[in-house]
């Protein structure tokens, strides 16, 4: 998930090159939605979005049994600060601005 178009394609192209298949959506309430529908192996939001924050996404993936598995990765550009154990922890946190070669390494060293 990503609300910025410009990146959100570039991300996508990158990926799709790659192999993966990818699920665009710009809000949280439209990729809460595809996920139930698709079931991913990986989350990638950034944290912020029109209709929520991409930490709150993960709090309800990983707080549900039926999708705490999904790995999750957060993209933002400010300053994320978990708390311990913290639901809303991603799985790993990837820094704006970022070079398309790191997501990929991150991605195919997340899913193996």
């Amino acid at each position: 998930m990503e609300d910025e178009k410009d990146i959100l394609d570039m991300i996508c192209r990158s990926l799709g090159r790659a192999g993966y298949k990818v699920y665009p959506t710009q809000t949280c309430s439209e990729g809460f939605k595809a996920m139930q529908q698709e079931q991913p192996l990986l989350l990638l939001t950034d944290n912020f979005l029109p209709d929520d924050q991409g930490r709150e996404l993960i709090r309800k993936i990983k707080g549900n049994p039926a999708t705490s598995g999904i790995k999750t990765i957060l993209m933002t550009a400010g300053v994320f600060q978990s708390a311990g154990k913290d639901t809303a922890t991603p799985d790993y946190l990837l820094q704006k601005p970022f070079a398309l070669r790191e997501l990929n390494a991150v991605i195919n060293s997340m899913l193996g």
